[in-house]
């Protein structure tokens, strides 16, 4: 049996283990004069063997390794929005130039003498400009 409890006021574990009779020992105890007691039987538990371990630093440890794994997870979790953030700033950028590219191409096929029409990979019209309308 174990369990955790206090004792002198520190947080400790507690194991008891039954200390039962064998063979060797019934016969010894049931013909000793001295023994108080002559009808031992093999299994019977003749006393308690009892360890208390305080855990004051084991605790300490544990507590300290918890300290690091969360400070460590921190960290990485930190890295990982600031990463994130740089990818959203790159992504904001690299779209403002691609719609200022756009609309640069747009400004330019708009403008242009020459009719042009773009197609898809269907080979469906996707665009044209005023110079490729039919004169109507």
């Amino acid at each position: 049996m174990w369990q955790f409890e206090k004792f002198d006021g520190r947080p400790s574990l507690r194991i008891a283990f039954a200390d039962r009779m064998k063979k060797q020992c019934v016969e010894c105890h049931n013909s000793h004069p001295d023994s108080p007691k002559t009808d031992w039987k093999i299994d019977d538990v003749r006393g308690v063997l009892e360890i208390i371990r305080p855990l004051d630093q084991s605790v300490a440890q544990t507590n300290a390794a918890l300290l690091w794994a969360i400070d460590g997870t921190i960290g990485v979790y930190a890295l990982g929005l600031l990463g994130l953030g740089f990818v959203v700033l790159r992504l904001r950028r690299t779209s403002s130039q691609l719609r200022k590219t756009e609309a640069r191409t747009r400004s330019i096929v708009n403008h242009a003498a020459d009719g042009m029409i773009s197609f898809d990979g269907n080979m469906r019209i996707e665009s044209f400009n005023s110079a490729a309308e039919p004169d109507g």
